[in-house]
């Protein structure tokens, strides 16, 4: 779960720079 955490608040700040 920890890395499921990680994966989405890279996803976060990923987008938002897209």
């Amino acid at each position: 779960t920890r890395k499921l955490n990680q994966k989405m608040k890279y996803e976060s700040p990923s987008q938002l720079l897209t």
